[in-house]
């Protein structure tokens, strides 16, 4: 099925971003494909302030593993070339 194509996909990609720490934990959230309320998300990865929180942010976004704005945050495009899980009708 397309979402295990994805996720052999995304653990190598994991690897490639050298993701670790709350940046794994924070794409590890983002993986089901879905849009998440953003502070709900970061406040759930427990960093020590918002302005390190933005960092993290910023540094994912500028290497194109995550879109965000105000209020959203999601995976980017990048982790499902074989469609968002959810996408496809012939999905459980």
């Amino acid at each position: 099925s397309s979402c295990q194509d994805n996720s052999k996909f995304q653990e190598g990609l994991l690897k490639k971003y050298k993701f670790g720490g709350k940046r794994k934990v924070l794409m590890e959230k983002l993986l089901d494909g879905k849009v998440h309320d953003r502070k709900i998300t970061i406040d759930s990865l427990d960093l020590k302030s918002s302005g390190a929180a933005n960092v993290m942010l910023s540094n994912m976004k500028k290497e194109r593993a995550i879109e965000y704005n105000k209020t959203t945050i999601k995976a980017s495009d990048v982790w499902f070339p074989h469609g968002r899980p959810g996408d496809n009708e012939d999905e459980d």
